[in-house]
């Protein structure tokens, strides 16, 4: 009987148990996950934190507008008809930029035929996408017209950025003719973001020059390419079928494609283009990216990246580069050059600074040069001196440094500037 009464006072005791112990459970999921329970005050209060936050980079970007726009070199634009271009286009009376909005209209223009042949177009003063300055109204939402269906200068900051001028496709002639005069004023923070687009990229301020580019300055850009097949960028034009002339730019440029075609990555222009294509007086400090990001595959194309152009058909001359030009490629070739990627033509009087490397993977024919990286035969590199790093392979009188070019351990930009225009 003794034995019965306290396995009965067990069974209770641990029934007991398991209650106190379930009660303790509810209790504790209570306190973890209820309206005020420690797991969801927990996320509120990460909640919380995020938003102050993206508060707080807000405020600050606020701020750093107001300092920016208030101490920044960039003058207040005085444009009373904005997007409709002063002038005529004559040597006397050329057309004026005088506001974002006036550069906007004119890519538009254009992107849509108006080819300004034999017109003269000129930068009225320096512009900049980041400063309120620069625009006649910065959060204008009526150019839904020229493709920016939102806040203006959100929207040229941000997402795609600035809808460079004329058409991308090299097929078509809605390219630009005439004269593009920078004034020595200077474009800053020009952004354009491309990506996972189905057809050839040809991406550049002005994306095919069959004119006259010169006394151009653009600062600070910044260009991401993703193209399906072959993407051409440079932070000018893409493709120079004309005169590129006292021209200076900075930022970084990432040029990339997927499959069968390749990547023309250059500082200045991605392809300068045979007989027509002249660059001569320009400087580059954009940082070159050329690569490509689909599967691996054999003998199916190249990429072509170099300080000044990724690949010259024409003439290049008295230009130098200070940006460093990185090439990975996994295809057929992967060709990286301190001033051009690729010479089947004419390098003249041109000084590198820059570091140069190419990244072997499987398949690829890697050269690399701290003047052209790839130099066919027939092609002229004269009087061209180089003091930068180098990696790579094809560094020999065939592929990439060729005889009459050396390295000057003094080379500076001073005495570059004093040997190029003396």
């Amino acid at each position: 009987m003794k034995n019965l009464n306290q396995k009965g006072i067990t069974l209770i005791s641990l029934v007991v148990t398991i209650i106190i112990l379930l009660i303790l459970a509810s209790v504790s999921i209570a306190m973890l996950t209820g309206e005020n329970g420690i797991l969801t005050q927990a996320q509120r209060a990460k909640n919380e934190t995020e938003e102050a936050r993206i508060e707080e980079e807000n405020r600050i970007t606020h701020y750093e507008n107001y300092i920016y726009n208030i101490i920044g070199e960039i003058r207040q634009v005085e444009d009373n008809n904005p997007g409709v271009l002063e002038g005529n286009g004559t040597e006397q009376e050329p057309y004026i930029i005088n506001s974002i909005e006036d550069l906007i209209f004119f890519s538009y223009d254009v992107s849509s035929g108006n080819k300004y042949e034999d017109k003269i177009v000129k930068l009225g003063l320096s512009l900049d996408f980041s400063s309120d300055k620069s625009y006649v109204n910065p959060n204008r939402e009526d150019y839904g017209i020229y493709g920016y269906n939102g806040n203006l200068k959100q929207l040229l900051n941000l997402n795609g950025g600035f809808k460079t001028i004329g058409q991308q496709e090299l097929e078509g002639d809605n390219h630009f003719y005439g004269t593009f005069d920078g004034n020595n004023n200077y474009l800053k923070n020009m952004y354009i973001n491309i990506l996972n687009e189905e057809k050839e990229q040809n991406i550049g301020f002005i994306n095919t020059n069959r004119g006259i580019i010169k006394n151009l300055n653009l600062v600070d850009v910044k260009i991401d390419v993703l193209a399906n097949e072959y993407a051409v960028v440079g932070s000018i034009t893409a493709r120079n079928y004309g005169t590129i002339q006292n021209c200076s730019v900075s930022g970084n440029i990432n040029g990339r494609h997927l499959n069968i075609g390749g990547a023309y990555i250059g500082g200045i222009v991605g392809i300068n283009n045979k007989d027509e294509g002249i660059i001569e007086y320009c400087s580059s400090n954009i940082e070159v990216k050329s690569s490509n990001e689909g599967e691996r595959k054999e003998f199916l194309g190249c990429n072509y990246g170099g300080g000044i152009c990724g690949r010259n058909d024409g003439i290049v001359q008295k230009c130098y580069n200070k940006g460093n030009v990185n090439v990975k490629s996994n295809m057929e070739e992967g060709t990286a050059g301190g001033i051009c990627g690729r010479n089947t033509y004419k390098v003249y009087n041109c000084y590198n600074l820059g570091d140069v490397v190419t990244i072997e993977e499987p398949f690829v024919s890697e050269k690399c040069g701290a003047i052209a990286g790839y130099n066919i035969d027939g092609a002229s590199i004269e009087n061209c001196k180089y003091n930068n790093e180098i990696s790579g392979i094809g560094i020999n009188e065939e592929n990439g440094i060729v005889l009459d070019v050396n390295k000057d351990k003094n080379l500076d930009e001073k005495k570059i500037l004093e040997l190029i225009y003396n």
